[in-house]
């Protein structure tokens, strides 16, 4: 189970993001979802255990990169080196994520107006908290 924790774990992935780091670590889980997590064995219900909950986390791993490559700004302590700005009304969003036919899928849904920051303000005074390099 520590492969998903190094691929996942590196600041270069999880803190300081940038799309083409995230593409090669979704590749990576790719290949543990396709061609590994299908091979694992359990010899008695201890280890089937540990068996569902690497599945478990390849699935979890694969839902957070895609996610964050989908997301195309900076916000809260996800900082992307390709986006370093907020994008607001653009971002002020949830992501979904759903299976369709065994693919995932996203969409944004958009958070209500009564949660919004007052976006007269101009960007410097909205987010005073600045990502390192903006």
């Amino acid at each position: 189970m520590s492969w998903s924790l190094n691929i996942m774990t590196p600041y270069y992935i999880w803190s300081v993001r940038r799309g083409d780091r995230l593409k090669a670590a979704v590749t990576m889980i790719e290949f543990l979802k396709n061609d590994i997590a299908p091979k694992l064995t359990a010899r008695d219900v201890h280890e089937l255990r540990s068996a569902h909950e690497t599945k478990s986390m390849v699935l979890n791993a694969e839902m957070m990169l895609r996610s964050a490559l989908f997301r195309t700004e900076s916000r809260g302590s996800r900082y992307r080196e390709d986006y370093p700005r907020r994008n607001d009304p653009s971002w002020l969003a949830w992501v979904k994520l759903r299976d369709r036919q065994g693919e995932m899928r996203m969409r944004q849904e958009p958070l209500r107006r009564k949660w919004w920051p007052n976006l007269s303000k101009p960007y410097n005074e909205r987010y005073p908290d600045r990502f390192v390099g903006e």
